[in-house]
């Protein structure tokens, strides 16, 4: 009986060949984008498995509640909680840390490389399942000045993995011993470190200030990462309202910083990590599961127009099956075996689909995502294995499954003589038949998709290209590295290619940030303001305007902080009035540092576009300058790189230099954005794509249907256009319909999106290009059926059909 259903589903597919293709190519495009997703979905279920108790093992993050009312989450937490945690809770089975500040140039006879490290403890082998190539966990962390490495690193700085015993110096740190190197770990992990040491050398690092005081500091929950694994049985809400009285005890009566009303803590899951919300301070490269969710209604959205193909073509074809369907009626065929057979044939459509799914997934859409910034820099790995295919045939299987479900039903439920007479219909929904919904719903989602690539894709474009107020395009970023600013300053103006030369703290229109405690009065209530320290030459260099006042003295003291320059948002912010008024105001910095407005700026952006122009503070504190500004003449980048780097060597043997032009910098903070567009581009072809190929299906069987009718009309008198036009104004009538359902979706979605960004491009003009360019696509698969009528001889028609 199954080889019959399966034999019958065949024939059927081919002889109705382009409707089968139509079919199977949509339900193809829609599977294999599917594909992509599950995949996604199953490399990131794969980390942090390999620990000895993932399901019990958790990281707390610190809650800060600010006094606006936001809340900001730290993945991050004061280092003696872990200890606290231990003493104060007994179902807390273990506790570790991993404490910044390991970090730097790390060198070996000559050889020096950056390397990302942690202090620890014994217990992080107790945590993690990390295993050791060299060494053990016994006798992890006895030396205080011992290191563990990990087996890269071994390789890297050493070219070889047995190095017990070697010696290496980070920059800045001090050196260490290698008493262990780590063997790639088992599974995919959260944690990324190059080398671990003991937390004893905190405490010394603390003394010579290499890295923030952390030891005993409540207040610091920037610097170390909690990690605690709890015992069988032991439910989360125990461990939160535990948490929440420590977090109370140790907070109560400490100063928290202006702009903090309290601290909090939360605990999350390890396993949730890579999947989870992305937090400040986070560790790993983090997928958020928002991005999770947002993939999946994509898929879901594709898949399910590209079923609705399957289902509208099915239906719309009742006619030519109704002799098969009466015939079978009438030699017994029940209901059960009459929707055994079309949910066969529907199942066989989707393997067949799953076939040709495979290949593009393989050839064209997992190359194109792999290459797409935002997974690569997500390690996102496409790996493909036999576990994977197994997940993927079962999920065709279910889309055919369901796809095939409504027509079974449908088909199964009419009577011998409804057949035979040709009733097959759907008069029982009324003139609201089944495949106009499915064409409004397509649609609807087509046009979402098409104005969702046009305004993504403008509005990236609008942040590379947009005019922050300053020169930014001939800039280039050099890191002092600890070199003296004057130094390197005069080196460079004399350099071939440099027109200017200045130095501040950190780069502007980045996601770089410093900011001070500011107030207009003793009394006035403390507010944090964007801060940076830059030279005499920085607003020239900039090409700043001032609105008032005038740049630092040239014969000011360093870090006397005699006069500031602040933007128009400043005086604004703190009703100083105009920039002319504003100039002599005094104001307070810090604790006590008594200072004066001497410059007033035209607001320009020196944060992303996300964010509207906030008050800033220009102060002439030499000491604080880290970086070099480079204003270049030409245009040839590499021939600039090649004399900065000259002059770099002239002057420091020792470090590598560390130089990047200032419109890169800018643009990787767009990166995440950057790669939605790119996403866009493959979904909105999907979706145009698969509801053409419906409408295309569904115009051709029409026009096949009509065909009698439509040459009657012309032989009673009516003019090819006419018939033309009353074939075409049903289905365009459809497809704004659809427009006019996707359109109110479209447009708050856009808004979701473009409310990210302070500075956005006008919607209209992509919701108009967006409608424009779907109607002109459905006028061609239209016309290029609704022709064959317009052209066709009515005597023939009529004679042949």
């Amino acid at each position: 009986m199954l080889r019959s259903y399966f034999k019958t589903a065949w024939i059927f597919l081919l002889r109705h060949k382009s409707f089968s293709i139509i079919n199977i190519a949509g339900l193809a495009m829609g599977i294999s984008f599917c594909m992509v997703i599950i995949t996604i979905v199953k490399n990131q279920a794969n980390y942090d498995n390999f620990h000895p108790a993932p399901g019990r093992t958790y990281r707390i993050n610190t809650e800060v509640h600010r006094t606006n009312g936001s809340v900001e989450t730290y993945a991050t937490s004061p280092l003696p909680l872990a200890e606290k945690l231990k003493s104060d809770l007994p179902y807390i089975q273990e506790a570790t840390t991993l404490t910044g500040g390991l970090s730097g140039e790390a060198g070996n006879t000559g050889k020096t490389i950056v390397v990302n490290g942690f202090f620890s403890d014994k217990s992080f082998f107790d945590v993690f399942g990390f295993d050791f190539l060299y060494g053990s966990k016994t006798t992890a962390f006895n030396n205080a000045h011992g290191v563990i490495i990990t087996k890269k690193l071994a390789e890297k700085l050493f070219a070889r993995t047995d190095v017990m015993g070697e010696t290496l110096s980070i920059k800045g740190v001090g050196a260490f011993k290698v008493e262990g190197v780590l063997k790639e770990p088992d599974g995919k992990t959260h944690l990324e470190f190059d080398l671990l040491a003991s937390n004893a050398n905190i405490a010394a690092s603390d003394l010579n200030n290499k890295i923030l005081p952390v030891t005993n500091n409540w207040l610091n929950f920037y610097s170390s990462y909690t990690y605690a694994v709890l015992r069988p049985g032991i439910k989360e809400k125990t461990v939160m309202t535990d948490i929440s009285n420590i977090c109370s005890k140790q907070y109560a009566g400490l100063q928290l910083e202006s702009g903090d009303k309290n601290i909090g803590f939360d605990i999350q899951p390890v396993k949730s990590i890579i999947s989870g919300p992305v937090l400040s301070n986070n560790m790993g490269r983090v997928i958020s599961s928002d991005i999770f969710w947002f993939l999946s209604l994509i898929g879901l959205l594709i898949i399910a127009s590209a079923a609705f193909n399957y289902t509208g073509l099915m239906i719309a074809m009742t006619t030519d099956r109704s002799k098969e369907i009466g015939v079978r009626k009438i030699f017994g065929a029940g209901k059960r075996q009459l929707a055994t057979q079309f949910l066969v044939q529907s199942i066989v459509t989707a393997l067949l689909a799953f076939v040709i799914a495979t290949f593009i997934f393989h050839v064209f859409l997992k190359p194109y995502f792999v290459g797409i910034p935002f997974f690569q820099n997500l390690e996102i790995s496409l790996h493909e294995d036999v576990s994977l295919y197994i997940i993927f045939l079962c999920f065709s299987i279910l889309i055919g499954t369901v796809s095939g479900i409504f027509p079974a039903i449908y088909f199964s439920a009419f009577t011998a003589v409804e057949a035979l007479t040709s009733r097959l219909d759907l008069k029982r929904a009324g003139k609201l038949t089944y495949r106009k919904v499915v064409l409004c719903i397509q649609f609807a989602i087509a046009v979402l998709f098409m104005i969702g690539m046009l305004n993504t894709t403008r509005q990236v474009r609008y942040m590379y290209n947009a005019d922050y107020g300053f020169s930014k395009n001939t800039m280039m970023d050099i890191d002092l590295q600890g070199n003296d600013f004057q130094v390197m300053k005069s080196a460079y103006l004399v350099t071939p290619g440099v027109i200017g030369v200045s130095g501040n703290s950190h780069s502007m229109g980045t996601q770089r940030d410093r900011s001070i405690d500011v107030r207009t009065g003793v009394n006035e209530e403390r507010v944090r303001v964007k801060d940076f320290s830059v030279d005499l030459d920085y607003f020239k260099n900039f090409d700043l305007h001032f609105l008032a006042g005038r740049n630092f003295y040239a014969d000011a003291l360093g870090d006397r902080d005699i006069t500031v320059v602040v933007n128009e948002a400043f005086l604004s912010f703190f009703h100083l009035g105009s920039a002319d008024e504003a100039i002599g105001k005094k104001i307070l910095l810090g604790d006590s540092i008594t200072t004066v407005i001497g410059g007033v700026l035209k607001n320009f952006n020196f944060q992303p576009l996300t964010k509207q122009i906030m008050p800033v503070i220009f102060r002439y504190r030499p000491a604080d300058i880290a970086q070099l500004n480079i204003r270049l003449s030409g245009t040839d980048r590499q021939r600039a790189l090649t004399e900065l780097s000259n002059t770099w060597k002239r002057l420091d043997h020792i470090n590598t230099f560390r130089g990047s032009f200032l419109a890169d910098e800018m643009r990787s903070v767009y990166g995440p954005y950057e790669s939605i567009p790119q996403l866009m581009y493959i979904v909105c072809f999907m979706a145009v794509g698969i509801s053409m190929m419906g409408l295309l299906g569904v115009v051709t069987f029409t026009a096949r249907q009509k065909a009698r009718e439509m040459s009657i009309r012309k032989i009673l008198g009516a003019t090819s256009f006419e018939v033309f036009a009353l074939f075409t104004k049903v289905f365009f009538k459809l497809i704004l319909a659809g427009i006019a359902i996707g359109l109110p979706v479209a447009i708050y979605l856009d808004r979701l999106f473009l409310n990210n960004f302070a500075y956005r491009v006008a919607s209209v003009p992509g919701y108009v290009a967006g409608i424009a360019g779907l109607l002109g696509m459905c006028m061609i698969v239209i016309t290029s059926q609704a022709l064959k009528i317009w052209i066709a001889n009515p005597v023939k028609s009529l004679r042949t059909e």
